[in-house]
């Protein structure tokens, strides 16, 4: 829903940039879209809440995962591989490079580090980063003349929306492989213990 809206407020702006609209017929058209989408703001805050304490846990279950089936010299611990979404600067580093570290110790315990990791890694970290600068910049933008930032604003949101829903889909993908490796892992390791 907020991608449609942001999308819709840019071909809103884009018309007034053009001539083609009134800034008050703009105005109005907008306070219309955020009237319904503060309706939906709400859902989407509690749905995000959730899914949030949902990733963490899973996240820090995985690293969990990845100790009870042996990897040693691992940097993160299970609360470590979350608490660094918590630390400003490092929150844009750390996190890539504990779920580096789950991915490759869910593959093998052994040798972990020589282990190649997916592209789903990288992708789900730079859409993720992508998603948190434009939101930056996007709130930097708020605070200029609403002559100067309004267009500015939808696309940033447009983007911000568009970058996050890329990032969700690596996460669920990479979640899925390293579920599937461990699940492999545990069962081999079961099976050689009778």
């Amino acid at each position: 829903g907020d991608i449609w809206f942001a999308f819709s407020e840019i071909k809103i702006w884009q018309k007034v940039n053009n001539g083609l609209l009134y800034e008050s017929e703009a105005h109005a058209m907008v306070n219309q879209y955020t009237g319904i989408q503060s309706y939906s703001l709400y859902f989407y805050d509690l749905v995000s809440i959730v899914t949030m304490i949902l990733v963490l846990t899973l996240i820090y279950k995985m690293n969990k995962n990845s100790h009870a089936l042996g990897a040693k010299n691992m940097k993160y611990s299970p609360l470590g591989s979350i608490g660094w979404y918590f630390v400003p600067i490092f929150n844009y580093f750390k996190p890539y490079y504990a779920m580096k570290e789950i991915f490759q110790t869910s593959i093998s315990s052994k040798d972990w580090e020589n282990i190649p990791v997916s592209r789903y890694i990288w992708f789900w970290w730079s859409s993720w980063v992508l998603m948190w600068i434009i939101t930056l910049k996007g709130f930097k933008d708020i605070f200029k003349s609403l002559d100067e930032s309004e267009l500015s604003q939808s696309v940033s949101w447009f983007l911000t929306d568009f970058f996050s829903l890329i990032s969700t889909i690596f996460l669920i993908l990479i979640i899925r492989e390293i579920y599937q490796y461990q699940k492999n892992n545990f069962a081999n390791k079961t099976k050689n213990l009778k």
